[in-house]
């Protein structure tokens, strides 16, 4: 129906074309003609243009006693299946055009790149010219000119011929050609694409010749036009000194320029669209609430499927009941530990699928998005719409996307029956070093919130029964951690033997029992090394979990580990020691550096010297936080100062300059 519609369109635009504009010498006008009422046709059967100007009416809501007439229709439709078997045989054939067609375009393009590839290339000013080997006319593609060595032409009619394919290149006409090459493609079974193609062709040779003509004669171009009519080897796409059409060429190049008021004739476009919309604007034919497309159902399950759906119209939708539906997976557990387990899988389930979209990652754009949709009596999920939007379109179609892939839920209950429950979803988009998405705000989906800085950090097992502060502990565990690690993973043998060393990131969350979830490798150096450290994360006993404002949360947390080969230690996973947002770029060269005490009391002495520029001096923990800053940004080359540190455990010092870091780790006792 679409490309019936399409077609249809174009043919009342060209219609327009041939009977009042084609004959005007108002080439540009007409070239853009031509481009517009192509795009116009595509759009506006696809465009609900009613709902647009006149506005979204309510939605129709069937009354009972009308219902029945509705599953009749439905019931009528599903006996015209029949007519699906031609319908899937016109499909196929369309199928089968559009890939032939790909393929002569693909073929065309391929004669090009060949005689392109295997001649020489001279730079002239904006375009190129190819001196090609084989025998044909000048002929012209994107910014290249295609001259035949073997072409032979006065000196006076080769300019005129490079006047006109230098025309060709100005004005772009291979673009034209090219979009009309694509709608070609997908409308292949559309007369009216190659009524659109001659004409626009048409109008390339006009413009071209009408350049030519302001520096010779119409008498001596037209004598060289009917001395190269005999045109030799031609290649698809490409914009040629002679076609087919070189009679129309020739009247329009002695028609007198159309005077300024056949100006008017174009003003007939707007009646025209009008009418266009009017007649082929997309228009719905049943009701948003009624998700019934009767044409479309050819199968038991799909008239089943409809009916359900028209059933269900009449129910009220619940917004609290008392109990909420649930992500499916956990069905084994009960309680408040079901209820946790359903919310890790919703989770889980987001946090695999939803991609952070690339338009949005570029321009930095960050927030939350909110989608609702109705949990059906029968667990599916329907009516989806976005509450929320951090203003990018992408967003919104990324998080619809993913909403619209989840199963079956389990449904909700009231009063001891099944009932269909709106549930509000919130996804954070956030550009951070560590996760760009965090589907993990916000209770009003009531699920549990994902932190990354938390009051109390979680900790590695193993010292909470020594006595001391929280510091003191989470200095123990960390050491407690370092030993783990370094008494369990192993150097990949073949990065030993390949010698690849480096520095790989993993990340993981510690559940609010101690568990080790969600373990994934953030930077990666290799398949083996990354397999290594997930084994031993796979190994990690139960950590102490994380507090926030007193409670037991959720934790997401960084696990640098740096493979380095030399011969006391293979592997120095001491780098968690090493916070995560510690820059792992090219080392600045020291020709001088002293860093004493270490340990220390909290009192260094730094010195150090290279070379001059700004310069930034920085003192970060274990967590990843900046204790302590100095700016240079007179830096002269040479630091001799001492540093306060005050708070306790292992720290890095890092000389950051341009894009270079150099970075040393410092113990306070």
């Amino acid at each position: 129906m679409y490309l019936l519609q399409v077609t249809l369109c174009w043919a009342v635009f060209y219609l327009l074309y041939v009977l009042l504009l084609s004959r005007e010498t108002f080439f540009h006008i007409n070239r853009w003609y031509l481009l517009v009422t192509l795009v116009f046709g595509l759009l506006i059967p696809m465009v609900d243009w009613h709902t647009f100007f006149i506005g979204n009416n309510h939605p129709i809501v069937l009354p009972l006693d009308q219902l029945h007439y509705s599953v009749q229709a439905i019931e009528a439709s599903a006996e015209a299946q029949t007519a699906t078997t031609w319908l899937d045989i016109l499909w196929l054939l369309y199928q089968v055009g559009v890939l032939l067609f790909t393929l002569r375009f693909g073929y065309g393009l391929w004669q090009i790149w060949k005689v392109y590839s295997s001649s020489k290339v001279v730079q002239n000013g904006k375009y190129r010219i190819v001196y090609t080997d084989t025998e044909h006319l000048p002929y012209s593609f994107f910014n290249c000119l295609f001259w035949s060595k073997k072409f032979e032409a006065k000196h006076t009619e080769q300019q005129q011929i490079l006047r006109h394919e230098e025309a060709h290149i100005n004005g772009w006409h291979t673009l034209d050609v090219m979009f009309m090459e694509l709608l070609g493609i997908l409308f292949w079974c559309s007369p009216m694409i190659y009524l659109y193609r001659a004409s626009m062709r048409n109008v390339h040779e006009y413009l071209a010749d009408a350049w030519v003509l302001q520096t010779t004669t119409r008498k001596s171009y037209g004598h060289l036009l009917l001395n190269q009519s005999l045109s030799g080897f031609q290649i698809a796409l490409a914009n040629h000194f002679i076609n087919s059409q070189l009679k129309k060429r020739i009247i329009m190049m002695t028609r007198n320029h159309s005077s300024k008021q056949a100006m008017t004739k174009y003003l007939w476009v707007l009646p025209i669209l009008v009418l266009a919309v009017l007649v082929f604007s997309k228009r719905d034919q049943f009701p948003s609430n009624n998700k019934v497309a009767a044409a479309s159902l050819n199968s038991e399950e799909a008239y089943e499927q409809a009916t359900q759906n028209l059933l269900a119209t009449h129910d009220p939708i619940h917004t609290e009941v008392e109990e909420m539906p649930r992500f499916p997976g956990c069905e084994d557990q009960t309680g408040d530990a079901r209820k946790e387990c359903s919310q890790m899988k919703l989770l889980q389930f987001i946090y695999t699928n939803i991609k952070y979209p690339e338009a949005a990652r570029d321009a930095g754009t960050q927030g939350t998005a909110v989608v609702s949709f109705v949990v059906e009596k029968d667990g599916r999920i329907t009516e989806l719409k976005m509450l929320r939007s951090p203003g990018e379109g992408a967003f919104d179609a990324e998080v619809l996307r993913v909403t619209g892939e989840m199963p079956k839920w389990i449904p909700g209950k009231h009063e001891g029956e099944t009932v269909r429950v709106e549930y509000k979803l919130p996804v954070k988009f956030k550009l951070e070093d560590d996760t760009d998405i965090a589907p993990t705000e916000e209770t009003t989906a009531d699920v549990n919130t994902l932190f990354k800085v938390v009051d109390e950090m979680p900790r590695f097992p193993g010292c909470e029964d020594m006595k001391g502060t929280t510091e003191e502990k989470r200095e123990c565990a960390n050491m407690e951690l370092l030993q783990f690690i370094y008494s369990n993973i192993k150097y990949p043998a073949s990065g030993r033997d390949a010698g690849i060393q480096g520095m790989s990131v993993a990340k993981f969350v510690v559940e609010k029992d101690g568990t080790i979830t969600l373990p994934e490798i953030k930077r990666s150096i290799g398949a083996d090394f990354d397999e290594t450290i997930l084994e031993v994360i796979a190994q990690m006993p139960k950590w102490t979990p994380g507090k926030q404002d007193g409670k037991t949360v959720r934790v997401q947390f960084h696990l640098p580990v740096k493979f380095k080969l030399q011969d006391d230690t293979d592997v120095a996973p001491t780098e968690e020691a090493k916070p995560a947002n510690t820059p792992t770029l090219p080392t600045l060269k020291m020709e001088q550096f002293d860093l004493s005490p270490n340990p220390s009391s909290g009192e260094v002495h730094l010195s150090f010297k290279t070379e001059a520029g700004p310069a930034t001096i920085q003192i970060i923990d274990l967590q990843g936080r900046v204790v302590k800053e100095l700016q240079l940004p007179a830096f002269d080359g040479f630091f001799d100062d001492m540093l306060t540190i005050e708070s306790k455990g292992t720290h890095f010092v890092t000389i950051k300059q341009g894009d270079k870091v150099h970075s040393v780790q410092v113990v306070v006792e």
